[in-house]
């Protein structure tokens, strides 16, 4: 268990590496106002999206859960 929870810390860290260095090209690479733009389009679209899964993700998970203690 201790591997796994190691290795999804790595993925999540390299995640977080990687979003920060997208986000200085980013900045680097477009104007102000078309960089402001973009990341307040994207920070709109981070906080709207748990409201628009209405929780299909934990359905999934809890039918395909249980449709495979079932087999």
């Amino acid at each position: 268990m201790l591997k796994s929870v190691s290795i999804a810390f790595i993925f999540r860290g390299l995640g977080a590496i990687s979003a920060f260095l997208m986000s200085v090209v980013i900045a680097k690479q477009l104007p102000i106002d078309e960089a402001g733009y973009y990341f307040l389009t994207f920070t709109t679209l981070n906080i709207l999206t748990p409201f628009n899964l209405f929780g299909t993700n934990v359905a999934s998970l809890r039918f395909t859960g249980s449709a495979y203690a079932e087999k």
